[in-house]
């Protein structure tokens, strides 16, 4: 198999970090469970619009909604749907990975050339940082629509394994046994219900942080805190909470825009469900 599929070293500590992530995911799985239901419309609570406190009040509420759960259908409940969530994130962060790696040795332009790369962003004149980041956010973008596209099926089987929950259906019991029954049942079509939706909500993500990250250097080098903070470690340090603070705080602001789209993607994926009859 090694020689069939030759692994670097870098490549053996990327699939191992991602294997031990997955299998980790399952201690906060029923927060995702709660999530889940709530963008299903199942949740008891109302869901705060405001920008800056929306992902807070919403993880708030995922796990009040988790622990009333546990409390009406059991703990296990909570962990419906696990096996093909953890496949999905597994086939996702395998896609992901070598997509990327493909994409950057045999297509290096895609999205721009690699003249910038590598250098500082203070050596950098405006238009040269703004192609850097341009080049990123499409190759990222394609990535990761890429990575989706591949996990898509998976996602729908979690997704409706989930909504079972407050359904009361068993339709779906593994994920092998119900990624053959949509097959069967709705063809090739079924397995990417919503994707399109979903890929929207990521580019949204994604070209909103980088727009972020370019304007958020460019100021750090225009107002002279890159150039001072070269040779003062202590100066450094403090450049990079600065980013990391600016960094959160839009991502709370973007998440509002792309819920909308995951919500939607969320919903599209169970047509023809309990859930989608009786709403």
């Amino acid at each position: 198999m090694a020689q069939i599929f030759p692994l670097t070293e870098e490549d053996k500590k990327y699939y191992r970090a991602l294997l031990t992530r997955s299998a980790l995911s399952g201690i906060f799985y029923p927060f995702t469970t709660a999530r889940t239901l709530i963008q299903l419309g199942h949740s008891p609570f109302t869901i705060s619009t405001s920008p800056i406190f929306f992902s807070l009040g919403f993880e708030w509420k995922a796990i009040r909604y988790a622990k009333q759960l546990a409390y009406a259908k059991g703990v296990w409940a909570l962990w419906s749907g696990f096996e093909p969530f953890a496949l999905s994130s597994i086939v996702s962060g395998v896609a992901s990975y070598s997509f990327g790696k493909y994409l950057n040795t045999h297509y290096p332009d895609v999205g721009g050339p690699v003249d910038f790369n590598g250098k500082e962003e203070r050596s950098l004149t405006d238009h040269e940082s703004f192609r850097r980041t341009l080049r990123s956010a499409i190759r990222s973008s394609i990535v990761q629509a890429f990575s989706l596209a591949c996990s898509r099926a998976l996602t729908v089987v979690h997704i409706r394994q989930v909504a079972q929950i407050v359904s009361g259906e068993t339709k779906y019991h593994s994920a092998l046994q119900a990624l053959q029954l949509v097959g069967i049942e709705e063809g090739p079509i079924g397995f990417f219900r919503g994707l399109a939706t979903q890929i929207i909500g990521e580019l949204v993500m994604i070209w909103g942080f980088h727009s972020v990250v370019y304007l958020t250097e460019r100021l750090l080098v225009r107002s002279g805190l890159a150039a001072k903070a070269v040779e003062d470690k202590r100066k450094q340090e403090e450049l990079n909470v600065i980013r990391g603070c600016v960094y959160s705080f839009f991502r709370h602001l973007l998440t509002p825009l792309s819920f909308s789209y995951s919500r939607i993607a969320t919903v599209l994926a169970v047509p023809g469900t309990a859930h989608s009859r009786t709403n």
